[in-house]
């Protein structure tokens, strides 16, 4: 399992999901991220607002600088691996983010 430091973890500078109130947003969005400590730059089809990933080359964790809904073609990215290790949500969750029926529901899929 991936180290997990804190330190320069950096909050959410612009979001669309702020400029859209009546939208829910405790579901999974799209982020872009920039680690503040070694400038990596990643993007993600399963971000949430309020928590981070961390940094895959230094593991520090980073809020995403920009969060925006999914699109339809970005519901594709569920095909891509994704890094529960590195996810707070998942962390937090106690498994992999990806298994929300609905994403905003909080309960697993059967």
């Amino acid at each position: 399992m991936a180290r997990r430091r804190r330190g320069n973890a950096r909050r959410v500078a612009y979001t669309e999901v702020d400029e859209h109130p009546d939208k829910p947003y405790n579901k999974r969005l799209y982020g872009y991220y920039q680690c503040t400590s070694c400038n990596n730059e990643w993007t993600s089809g399963n971000s949430w607002k309020g928590y981070t990933q961390d940094c895959i080359n230094c593991y520090v964790a980073v809020y995403p600088y920009r969060l925006e809904f999914l699109k339809k073609n970005d519901e594709k990215a569920g095909e891509k691996p994704h890094l529960s290790d590195l996810c707070a949500k998942c962390h937090e969750l106690g498994y992999n983010c990806r298994m929300l029926r609905g994403e905003n529901s909080g309960r697993h899929r059967r």
